[in-house]
């Protein structure tokens, strides 16, 4: 436990450098000092710098966590889940892209997946009553692999068919590879963040709809103009309909 404790104040005191400076103004000695240590005392936790930047760069993921824990409560189908999840993932990466895009496109596969399970090992809380299938989402370093549970139970329920599965979760990745790209030098300025999430999503809802086999319901850009998932929302308690009320509220592409 006191192994982990020492962990966790590392991580988080380099998230706040990341945070701060960017990737370019984080270094081991910054880390040090911000935590009170000597250089050598990280060495004993961190193999180097790049993989503390790893465990500090899934920190960024601690709000879509909480978006996860939320909407693991109500009842969605699954596309409408998928999406919504994406919505949230999106929103969080077009603040800090440059974070993210390093995370997922430039960091050895291999590393990642080790630093994810481990990660959450470190701050278990942020699984907290997470269903499982979301977990192994969570856990997967490659994108265009993390919808792939959800989505093949919408193969199970016949809105997709397994072609669609496999273009859907190639073609998220790309679109969110080349969004990031588009706004990796303008995410800070006004209301980009925003504005980015909304024309993702746009793409996003479009490029599933293409995909729905006939007789099942079209996915609408706002779900909160969708009667059918307030409906699927309205199935569980009053307190986590509230929730995960609050976060389709969010959705910056509203």
């Amino acid at each position: 436990m006191a192994k982990n404790d020492n962990r966790r104040k590392y991580i988080d005191a380099a998230y706040r450098i990341l945070e701060r400076d960017g990737l370019d103004g984080i270094s081991i000695r910054k880390v040090a000092d911000e935590v009170g240590c000597s250089s050598a005392a990280l060495y004993k936790h961190f193999d180097n710098l790049d993989e503390l930047v790893v465990y500090a760069s899934i920190r960024f993921l601690s709000d879509y966590s909480l978006d996860v824990q939320t909407l693991s409560k109500v009842d969605l189908n699954p596309l409408q889940l998928n999406i919504q999840l994406w919505e949230c993932f999106a929103f969080y990466a077009f603040r800090n892209v440059p974070v993210f895009e390093q995370l997922f496109y430039n960091t050895d596969p291999d590393l990642l997946s080790s630093v994810l399970y481990d990660f959450y090992q470190i701050f278990p809380e942020e699984l907290t009553n997470v269903r499982s299938y979301m977990i192994t989402m969570m856990g997967n370093s490659d994108i265009k692999k993390r919808g792939f549970l959800t989505m093949s139970k919408a193969v199970d329920m016949g809105m997709i068919d397994m072609e669609s599965l496999s273009y859907l979760c190639e073609t998220d990745s790309y679109i969110f590879r080349g969004m990031l790209a588009e706004y990796r030098d303008k995410y800070k300025e006004g209301d980009n963040a925003k504005i980015a999430t909304r024309k993702f999503m746009k793409i996003m809802v479009k490029n599933y709809n293409s995909q729905l086999r006939p007789g099942n319901q079209i996915l609408v850009v706002s779900p909160l103009n969708d009667p059918n998932m307030r409906k699927e929302l309205k199935k569980t308690s009053e307190k986590d309909y509230l929730d995960a009320l609050a976060v389709v509220e969010r959705a910056s592409y509203h």
